[in-house]
């Protein structure tokens, strides 16, 4: 699983918050957000859980930054 970075950071912006803001609020490190966001490591589940409450998102966004390319790609 990767994160669409685009459709992450938009959400992002829309809340008001940055990745070290996020970092902070789901107790990770702003470099392994930082990672996360631009594919270099997995997310976690400490990652997508933590997004999927702080940020506030809906099923449809976590599914479009989570999962997205994955159901593509299955197709």
């Amino acid at each position: 699983m990767t994160v669409d970075a685009e459709k992450f950071c938009n959400i992002l912006k829309s809340k008001g918050m940055n990745a070290k803001e996020l970092a902070q609020r789901i107790d990770m490190s702003p470099c392994t957000i930082s990672n996360i966001i631009n594919g270099r490591n997995l997310p976690s589940y400490q990652f997508t859980n933590g997004c999927f409450f702080e940020l506030e998102m809906t099923e449809h966004e976590f599914m479009d930054c989570f999962y997205r390319q994955n159901i593509l790609s299955n197709q």
